[in-house]
């Protein structure tokens, strides 16, 4: 899936729709999250791409917030797509599209 696919994709949901998919993607960032620790210790091998995940984690938490409070201050759909998207980083695309799959 491109990234312009996986836009269309979630831009086409309705809002319920959208919360399952960030909500599934929420917890698929946290593994890939994992993939910048140093295996079998406390140390973390790439902590640019850790902080790059956590802000991405954060907008997408931030975002359920807002579709659950049914607040029209919120990102438009093809704003937060690209944002989760990390404008084409393999692996955030695949745990989204992942997600849109779960969700859809």
């Amino acid at each position: 899936m491109t990234v312009d696919e996986a836009v269309a994709a979630y831009s086409r949901l309705k809002s319920d729709r959208q919360i399952c998919v960030l909500a599934d993607y929420a917890h698929n960032l946290t593994v890939v999250a994992r993939g910048t620790y140093v295996p079998g210790t406390e140390d973390i091998a790439h902590p640019r791409r850790l902080r790059m995940l956590n802000e991405v984690q954060h907008r997408v938490t931030g975002h359920l917030r807002h579709l659950l409070a049914d607040d029209l201050q919120r990102y438009p759909d093809d704003v937060i797509a690209h944002i989760v998207t990390g404008e084409g980083d393999r692996e955030l695309l695949t745990a989204f599209s992942a997600a849109l799959w779960r969700c859809s």
